[in-house]
């Protein structure tokens, strides 16, 4: 069994000032301090845009062994048939390869509108580079199935665990790296989880961890800081 490696969805949320960061310390030290409490991190804004070299440099300057999970553009995830055409998988790919020494997986979310499409989906995986560890997030029930789950393994993706209600995933592992993100106990994005539920987390990722090379799970349930506070926790569950 591998690192288990826990941490938040992003880390420039306005309402973490005074529930996570200090009141006073300004927003360019936040990763700083991010980093100093939590190994790990996924990179949210490389959905929405590509980084400037500005941006590279600022997320490098991390301790050594804090790594991140970047997500793949939605200009590549969120087309009618994901992966036409590899230019986008291309230009993307070079624009983080200067923070390729710190990130451990490359996350591929798929909108809740692209339904089982197994040609699709091959030919998705067929346009990524084979020198990174990938991870696909699915948010529509229909790809549950074994058939897909086959696909993946070949390849050597791995399915992402998650809880966004309406298309819960199943507990399935199909790469080297179990994969969970928490979206909110709640509603997506909202309410802290209560510790119970974080046992339950605990206890699923202890059985399944032995499996994979290095477990990695997110808290995306950002407002008011839960996703931090919820983090320490299971944390402390698993005494990691």
């Amino acid at each position: 069994m591998g690192r288990i490696l826990i941490g938040t969805s992003g880390w420039t949320y306005k309402d973490w000032r005074g529930r996570f960061y200090p009141q006073k310390l300004p927003q360019r030290e936040w990763l700083a301090y991010y980093a100093q409490r939590f190994p790990t991190v996924e990179l949210n804004v490389t959905t929405y845009r590509l980084p400037k070299e500005h941006d590279l440099v600022r997320w490098a300057a991390v301790p050594p062994g804090f790594v991140y999970t970047v997500k793949l553009s939605r200009l590549i995830t969120h087309r009618k048939r994901p992966g036409e055409p590899r230019a986008f998988v291309d230009n993307y790919m070079r624009a983080i390869a200067p923070l390729e020494p710190h990130v451990a997986n490359v996350l591929a979310q798929f909108p809740p509108w692209f339904a089982r499409d197994d040609d699709a989906l091959r030919n998705f995986l067929g346009t990524l580079p084979p020198h990174h560890r990938y991870v696909v997030e699915f948010r529509d029930p229909s790809w549950y199935v074994e058939a897909v789950y086959a696909l993946l393994r070949e390849r050597g993706i791995s399915l992402c665990l998650h809880d966004l209600r309406g298309s819960i995933a199943p507990l399935v592992v199909t790469g080297p790296v179990l994969y969970v993100r928490l979206h909110g106990p709640v509603r997506a994005y909202a309410g802290s989880y209560r510790r119970a539920k974080l046992e339950q987390w605990a206890a699923t990722i202890r059985a399944l961890a032995p499996r994979v090379d290095a477990t990695f799970v997110y808290f995306n349930n950002d407002e008011k800081a839960y996703a931090p506070k919820n983090a320490v926790t299971l944390r402390e569950l698993l005494g990691v």
